[in-house]
């Protein structure tokens, strides 16, 4: 062997052991830097901000509890089984049917890293726990691993504006469910086990929101109703409402209540808007006021109308007409109205006044027992303010004016004196006036006159009386002319009629004021 082949001889395990040694070195080397970036990508990955609304994509408002003037059945906060940050199993079918049972955490077990661990493997185990934006999704992650298909209770807000501890639904991809119903008969979200609204914020909605014309009712877990039709109780307003369930669009299998005007089997009914309960009483409207039974039912007929449906079961006069706009649906009119050259005036719950004699915009008027209306009446108002500084031995008291030649018969009705009758009269000529003062009825009979006759007489002060009007002796002719005026001798002369009920009503003793 020469030099030369000496020299190979040697250098060639050296060169090979050179190159075993350079080889795994560089390729450490690159190792190293990939490593040394994955923490600047890893930072990159937090969390996104994104903006509360208060109106989600269906137009539902930003969901809350019921307002002060309608309080919700129960709290927007979670159950005293729920726990922050907690991860909810939701194959749980106690849990998903009554809501008692306790969620259980998942504890995920961090995966183990495997040394072949490729760079994009090594960054996804060390997302952080929480809410984290992906390609413009909120996702959740706990102990290393993305949750899907389940209930988060916590917390953390994936936005802010949200505050206590709230429930999310995280679906089959790991997506956040927001402003949707969320339907456990889909695929992405056949693990949550009930139905729920998600909030445009993400969190489950508890108590009364609106939804696509609905009001939904969810429970202080979040579970929709999935009953259908009529349906009253108290676990949403702390007294028994009554509501009418149908399907929300889009899910057959949950059920909101219905508002607005609508009927079923042909009877109308009216559910409000911000409520969602069924009208069992009245409510107000341009011209008149929607009347209600307590099953909910509105006035069907048109027309006048005597019932005792409406207003606490207290028998009243009304008059229905339809509603602007709404064809099919009735309104009992309010305050002033003509029908067929007829007025009438009905109160603010739609009731006629009839009867009696009413002040009304301060003017008195006599409505009849069907409610017509006749006056404005002259005087009145003097008589009925006078007649309460009067005193009676019994429940009547009589008031005639001489000057606007009015009779009021007034009972007692509380603490005051309430005007029953209102009769036209004549009093005293100038020359034999009647007697001004307060006296009592002390005598009565059917007739009296020589050479006429005066029916139904009641005597209130020596010779002076109420009666009739004078008639052709021992008939029924008219023969003293008409009322109004002065024409009498002192005594108080009214219609026939009037003077036959005085005698049978106003009992001896009886105050009668003439002023």
């Amino acid at each position: 062997m020469g030099f030369d082949s000496m020299k190979r001889g040697l250098l060639a395990p050296l060169f090979a052991l050179a190159l075993a040694v350079s080889i795994p070195a560089s390729a450490m080397a690159a190792q190293q830097t990939d490593a040394s970036d994955e923490p600047a990508a890893a930072a990159t990955a937090t969390q996104n901000k994104l903006q509360t609304g208060t109106q989600d994509d269906n137009g539902a408002s930003s969901e809350s509890a019921a307002t002060a003037t309608e309080p919700a059945a129960s709290s927007s906060g979670e159950s005293s089984s729920a726990r922050s940050d907690e991860i909810v199993s939701a194959a749980s079918k106690k849990d998903a049917s009554t809501g008692d049972q306790k969620a259980s955490s998942l504890q995920a077990e961090a995966p183990k890293k495997d040394a072949t661990a490729s760079a994009d493997e090594v960054a996804t185990s060390t997302k952080s726990d929480g809410w984290h934006a992906e390609n413009g999704t909120l996702t959740y992650w706990k102990n290393g691993e993305q949750v899907k298909g389940a209930w988060v209770v916590t917390k953390s807000a994936p936005h802010s504006g949200i505050s206590g501890t709230k429930r999310y639904w995280i679906d089959a991809n790991g997506a956040l469910a927001k402003g949707r119903i969320v339907d456990p008969s889909s695929k992405r979200d056949s693990k949550a086990g009930y139905y729920a609204y998600a909030t445009a914020r993400g969190y489950a909605a508890t108590g009364k929101t609106k939804y696509k014309g609905l009001v939904l009712t969810p429970d202080s877990r979040g579970h929709l109703t999935t009953a259908r039709g009529f349906k009253t109780t108290a676990a949403y307003d702390g007294v028994k409402r009554t509501y009418y369930y149908v399907s929300i669009p889009g899910c057959s299998g949950a059920s909101a209540a219905k508002t607005g005007y609508f009927k079923v089997n042909g009877s109308a009914y009216f559910g409000y808007a911000s409520k969602g309960y069924v009208c069992t009483t009245r409510f107000a409207v341009k011209g008149g006021v929607i009347l209600a039974a307590k099953s909910g039912k509105l006035a069907g007929k048109k027309g006048f109308v005597t019932s005792s449906a409406y207003n606490g079961g207290k028998k009243h006069r009304y008059y229905f007409s339809s509603i602007s706009g709404h064809s099919g649906y009735l309104k009992a009119k309010t305050g002033f109205f003509t029908i067929k050259g007829k007025h009438y005036y009905a109160q603010s719950n739609g009731a006629l006044l009839c009867d009696g004699y009413y002040r009304i915009k301060g003017k008195w008027y006599r409505a009849s027992t069907s409610g017509k209306l006749s006056g404005p009446l002259p005087g009145v108002g003097s008589m009925v303010k006078k007649a309460q500084a009067q005193k009676s031995s019994t429940n009547y008291l009589v008031m005639v004016s001489t000057s606007k030649f009015h009779m009021g018969v007034f009972k007692r009705s509380g603490g005051s004196w309430k005007l029953r009758h209102y009769w036209i009269c004549s009093v005293g000529k100038t020359a034999t006036p009647t007697p001004h003062g307060t006296f009592r009825t002390y005598t009565r009979g059917y007739s009296f006159g020589n050479g006429f006759t005066c029916y139904w007489y009641t005597a209130f002060y020596g010779g002076y009386m109420m009666h009739s009007q004078t008639y052709y002796q021992n008939t029924f002719k008219i023969k003293g002319g008409s009322l109004g005026k002065r024409a009498s001798h002192g005594c108080v002369r009214i219609d026939i009629s009037h003077a036959k009920w005085v005698y049978y009503h106003i009992p001896l003793g009886t105050t009668v004021v003439t002023y």
